[in-house]
C-alpha cells in the first residue's frame, strides 16, 4: 500500500537548486488532516502484521490505519531521488519529481543515494524478506512508497507470485500478490 498524502506544496514553482530542500521537507511531512478509504482499511483487517519503511509517510499512514506501533523494517525506504542544478528554470516541486525520477530511471544518479541498479537489488531483497516474514506471521501488509512498491512488485512477481504488474500510484492505493500455486 502506499502511504497517505504528505501536508506540504506540491505546486508551486521552485528553482532546481531548492528543490533538495523541498525532498528534505518532504520527508519530514505530516500527513494531511482525511482518513483512509474503507478498502484501505479493510486491507489492514485482514492482514496478520502490518510493517512500513522508517520514513515519517509510511509509518504515519499505519498509524492511521489503526496500527499504533508498526514494525519497522529498514531497506523499504522510497527510491533515491537525484537532483541537480539547472539555471533558470523553475518547476513545481511535482514538476521536478517527476523530471528527476525519469531521469533516475534512465540512469541519472547525480547527488542520490543509489543507483537504479542498487534499487533494483534492494527491492529484490525486501521482496525476499516480505515473503520470509508471510511464511512466518501470514498476511503481510507493507506500507510504503510509490516507486518502491511498483520495484517491489516486480520483484514478487518474478519469484512467482501473481498480483497486478503496477500496485497503484495514487495516496493509499494498494495491490495484493499472491504465492505462487503449490
Amino acid at each position: 500500500m502506499r502511504h497517505g498524502r504528505p501536508d506540504i506544496d506540491e505546486s508551486t514553482p521552485i528553482p532546481a537548486a531548492r528543490f533538495p530542500d523541498w525532498l528534505d521537507a518532504y520527508r519530514q511531512a505530516p500527513l494531511v488532516r482525511e482518513m483512509p478509504p474503507a478498502s484501505a482499511i479493510e486491507a489492514v483487517r485482514r492482514a496478520d502484521l502490518v510493517v512500513c519503511s522508517p520514513l515519517r509517510r509510511s509509518i504515519d499512514s499505519a498509524r492511521r490505519l489503526g496500527i499504533e506501533r508498526p514494525r519497522i523494517l529498514y531497506g523499504f525506504e522510497e527510491m533515491a531521488m537525484p537532483h541537480g542544478a539547472l539555471p533558470l528554470l523553475r518547476l513545481s516541486a511535482r514538476g521536478w519529481a517527476t523530471l528527476f525520477r525519469l531521469l533516475w530511471l534512465a540512469g541519472y544518479a547525480v547527488n542520490a543515494s543509489e543507483h537504479r541498479r542498487q534499487g533494483t537489488r534492494r527491492a529484490a531483497r525486501a521482496a525476499r524478506q516480505l515473503i520470509e516474514l508471510a511464511a512466518d506471521q501470514g498476511t503481510v501488509l507493507f506500507v510504503g512508497h510509490g516507486i518502491f512498491n511498483r520495484f517491489l512488485a516486480r520483484q514478487l512477481r518474478a519469484l512467482g507470485w501473481a498480483g497486478p504488474k503496477d500496485p497503484g500510484r495514487g495516496h493509499w492505493a494498494w495491490a495484493e500478490y499472491l504465492p505462487p500455486a503449490k
